[in-house]
Formats: C-alpha cells, sequence, structure tokens
C-alpha cells in the first residue's frame, strides 16, 4: 500500500491542510490512504472539511511538533508499505507522483537501502548558510538534508525507527525533524536520491504571517547549531575537539569552575587538559584544590611542564595533539556562555583557524589582522607548526621564559600560510567588561602588557634570524 503521511496544527487545520490533502488526488496517482497526525490539544480545529477524503484517517497523538509527520515510521502494521510524507501548506502538482516514483524506478534494480525526495541539500560542513538545493547526490561526503515537505518517499522497510529514536529526535531538536532524519539516514546508510527542478508545488498562502513557523521563528545560527548537535549524536562528526587552558596559585581555585563551564557545553569537548608548571606547584597535585583533583576523569587530565613559560603554557597540547584535531585555547577566569563550543566550531570555514576576539593589531611584517587571542581560539597543530615550537625553543634558547601566547601563536599562524576566520561572535567583550568573569579575578596588567612587548621583540629577533 502507498500510505501517506502530514501533520498540521492550530489554524492550518483549518486553512491550508483540507488544501494540501486534496491537491493529493490526481490523474496520475491516488494514495491507498492518508495519515494526518494531530495533537490532541488541536483537535478542537477539525471541521467537517476532512469528510470528503475516504482514505483520511486522523490520528491523536502528543505534540511532537512538525516530528508528527515521521511518526508512521515507528508504526510496525506499516513495515511492509510505501510511506510519502508530505506537508500541510503546499498545493502538489499532478506530476508530483510522477517524478517520485520515476527517481524509485531508476535506482530500485541496484540499491535496496534508499528514499527519493524532491529537494536536497548537501551540507559538507556544519553549516546551512548559502548551501544551494542539489538536483542529484553525486558526493559521497557530507549530509544530504532531504526536505520531507516537498515530498519524500521511502520505501517498505527502510528508514523505520522505534519510538525511542522518534522520542530522542523531538527532545533533541523539537524544531528541526529534517535535520535529524537526514542525519539518521546519514548513519544508517541510507541513500538520498533527489528528483530536481522543476518543484513539483505551489506553496498555498496564509492569511496571516505564521509566529510559530520554523523559517520565522529560527535563525540561521539556531540551525547550525542543531545540526552540529545531531551530527554529534550520530557520530557524523569525526573531529575531536580538545579545550585547552592553564592557570597559576593565585588563580588555581577558579580551574574547577572551568571544568565544569566545559563540561556543561551543548557541544562537549573530548577532552579538557589543564596544564601546570612545577616549578610553580613544586608539590605538583598535593598543592592543587581537591575539588579540582576530584573532577579528574577520561575528559579531564591534568599535565604538567617545567618551565613556567606563563600563558604559553596552554599552547603546549598544540605539540602533541593529533594534527588534524581541534584545539580550543581558553582562559580560566572567564565564564564562556553554554553554546561556546558549539559557536566556535560552527565558525569554521575552509579548515581555517577561529578567533573569536576582534581584537586586530598591526604587526609590521604582515599588515593589519586579526589576533589570535588565546582566550577565544579554535585551532589545529596543523595550522601552527613548527614554527610554534621554533619560536618557543628560540625564546627559551634566549633565556625569556615568560612567553606570550597570542603573539606567538599569531605569527605562527601566519608563517604557516593559514589566516584566521572570525567568529560568528565577539567574544573579547567578556574578558574586557568582567560581564560573565567568575569572582575575583586577577588582572596582569602592566605585568601582561610587558611580557607582551618582549614577545614581540623575541618574535622579531627570530624572522630576523629565520631570513
Amino acid at each position: 500500500m502507498n500510505i501517506v503521511t502530514l501533520t498540521s496544527y492550530g489554524y492550518r487545520l483549518q486553512e491550508t491542510a483540507p488544501k494540501a490533502i486534496k491537491s493529493l488526488y490526481t490523474n496520475y496517482f491516488k494514495p491507498d490512504k492518508i495519515i494526518l497526525y494531530v495533537a490532541h490539544a488541536d483537535s478542537k480545529y477539525i471541521t467537517n472539511q476532512f469528510n470528503e477524503f475516504k482514505e483520511l484517517e486522523i490520528r491523536y497523538v502528543d505534540d511532537y511538533l512538525s516530528h508528527k509527520k515521521f511518526y508512521s515510521l515507528t508504526d510496525r502494521t506499516l513495515d511492509n508499505d510505501f510511506i510519502i510524507i508530505v506537508d500541510d501548506d503546499l498545493d502538489y502538482k499532478e506530476y508530483f507522483w510522477d517524478k517520485l516514483w520515476t527517481k524509485y524506478n531508476e535506482h530500485k534494480a541496484d540499491d535496496d537501502n534508499f528514499i527519493v525526495c524532491n529537494r536536497a541539500q548537501l551540507l559538507s560542513g556544519n553549516e546551512y548558510r548559502k548551501t544551494p538545493f542539489i538536483m542529484k547526490n553525486d558526493s559521497d561526503s557530507g549530509v544530504f538534508r532531504f526536505g520531507s515537505g516537498s515530498g519524500l518517499l521511502i520505501p517498505p522497510h527502510t528508514m523505520r525507527i522505534d519510538l525511542d529514536t522518534f522520542v530522542k529526535g523531538f527532545e533533541l531538536v523539537p524544531h528541526c525533524d529534517e535535520t535529524f532524519y537526514s542525519c539518521y539516514c546519514a548513519a544508517n546508510d541510507i541513500r538520498t536520491y533527489s528528483t530536481g527542478k522543476p518543484n513539483p508545488f505551489y506553496l498555498i498562502p496564509l492569511p496571516k504571517k505564521d509566529p510559530n513557523g520554523l523559517w520565522t521563528k529560527y535563525n540561521q545560527f539556531e540551525k547550525d547549531s542543531n545540526l552540529i548537535k545531531v551530527k554529534r549524536y550520530f557520530n557524523l562528526i569525526d573531529d575531536n575537539i580538545f579545550v585547552s587552558f592553564t592557570s597559576w596559585k593565585k588563580r588555581i581555585h577558579l580551574a574547577s569552575k572551568v571544568v565544569e563551564n566545559m563540561r556543561a557545553q551543548t557541544l562537549r569537548p573530548f577532552k579538557i587538559i589543564l596544564t601546570l608548571s612545577s616549578d610553580e606547584f613544586t608539590n605538583k597535585e598535593k598543592d592543587l584544590p581537591k575539588e579540582l583533583l576530584a573532577l579528574r576523569s577520561t575528559d579531564f587530565e591534568i599535565r604538567w611542564v617545567k618551565e613556567n613559560t606563563k600563558t604559553f603554557k596552554k599552547l603546549e597540547p598544540l605539540f602533541y595533539v593529533h594534527p588534524e584535531h581541534w584545539v580550543l585555547i581558553i582562559d580560566d577566569d572567564v565564564k564562556y556562555p553554554d553554546n561556546f563550543i558549539e559557536l566556535m566550531y560552527s565558525s569554521v570555514k575552509n579548515n581555517q583557524p577561529v578567533t573569536g576576539s576582534s581584537f586586530k593589531t598591526d604587526y609590521r611584517r604582515y599588515g593589519v589582522i586579526m589576533s589570535a587571542n588565546g582566550a577565544f581560539t579554535l585551532i589545529k597543530p596543523l595550522h601552527c607548526l613548527p614554527y610554534l615550537k621554533e619560536i618557543k625553543d628560540f625564546a627559551l634558547s634566549k633565556g625569556f621564559t615568560t612567553i606570550c601566547s597570542d603573539p606567538a601563536l599569531t605569527y605562527a599562524t601566519l608563517l604557516n600560510g593559514y589566516t584566521f576566520t572570525k567568529s560568528k561572535k565577539d567574544f573579547r567583550p567578556l574578558q574586557q567588561a568582567g560581564e560573565g568573569k567568575y569572582p575575583e579575578p586577577y588582572s596582569r596588567g602592566k605585568e601582561g602588557y610587558e611580557r607582551n612587548v618582549e614577545t614581540h621583540k623575541i618574535i622579531t629577533e627570530y624572522l630576523e634570524k629565520r631570513d
């Protein structure tokens, strides 16, 4: 049997849903059954307009918003049927069915695990923005996000899920059902074939702007953020994100707050690394707060280096983490927003490092560039090595141990041919204005400025020797 499923809500049950259902009856094809999933609270909007559709069955379920149209995938009595998912605000043209079935017939002989849609996006990275809808899936990388509303044909025994998975999808991304199920397909090796243009539908005009509509309510970042969240859930993100920071005696009591802050992130890191100097904490763990030591686990470790290179210590993981892994450099006196890692990671473009600071500085050899600003930097070791290690070794050979991390990381990255991408949000005010800081921050003030100046002198000497 051919089962059409859709959902609707509120006034759309009266204004658009009946029109969308009526348009499905054409000379090309008539569905064997149409299932309209409606939330219990919306039963009051059901009128006799639906009586003319003999194949229509209205099923009342909990309010899973737009996810309701995928509810049929949990119904084991429908496993042997074709399921066609549509929207409640589209007027489908006569050749709507013909496009889906033609594409299905093209692939059924050589593929037993695929779905067919009329529109799809190739999401090769972590963004929706500026990603066009594609006409065919001729690439094997990335996630093909189908547009279920424009028509999604699901063959028997394909893409079937249990109720727990359905509920998890709703809980994870309540307003991004297509993102969840597109990633589900990618994770389960279900191919997506798109029929391409022309679009076989018209948009049914609404009498008023829908304040709850997806495109009205959710901005670009929220869609990007949800994509990352779902890809992480399905293990479709290969990147392991390490978080690195350092501290010293006057601020070590803040370190446990940093770990808790990172563990509470909406996109959790693979590992958090705190690098400390044994020259400063001569008794090592015995000098550390008990609450910090209690947090040690597989996702948080404390590493020791001998030289007290001040802020440069937080760059140490760049010397031993896999070159392709991302390292997020943060400070120990800033309380980061819960979506900080998501914002930084979703800002990655063309594999370039990301800075969360708007601060610019005039490096005379390279012009005006964006500072790495160690408090807000997402970078890979391959972006800055081997030059970062050379700068450190050169400074130590000159007896200069208090290396300032920001200019060292910036120069090393430039020398390696990379430039910094600016994050979607400027986080520098968190550090400058004090808003969001942990209590009792210790400011380096004049001492920090002097180290910065001395570091620039050392790097200039290194560059002259290198030339």
